[in-house]
């Protein structure tokens, strides 16, 4: 499914098991390898977070994906990231 707001490769949603997805992770991994919200190292074991939460209404684009570590995924749970940002 995407949306014509900016055009519709810009909103795309990605399925989390299609390629789309973990391309973007791998992208994202190789080429940043940093935490966005403690700016740790992530290396291969970073993680693809939802900065908007799905439960919440976020989408699965790659605007609202971000790489991040383990503990901070799980820190910020179904916080937004700015609402977790400011818990920091």
């Amino acid at each position: 499914r995407s949306f014509g707001l900016y055009g519709a490769k810009d909103f795309t949603i990605w399925d989390h098991s299609g390629d789309n997805y973990q391309n973007h992770l791998g992208s994202l991994r190789k080429n940043r390898g940093v935490c966005t919200y403690c700016g740790g190292p992530c290396g291969m074991s970073g993680q693809l977070d939802h900065m908007i939460p799905v439960s919440r209404g976020g989408l699965a684009t790659k605007y609202n994906l971000v790489l991040c570590c383990r503990g901070c995924n799980t820190a910020k749970g179904s916080m937004t990231a700015r609402e977790y940002l400011r818990r920091m």
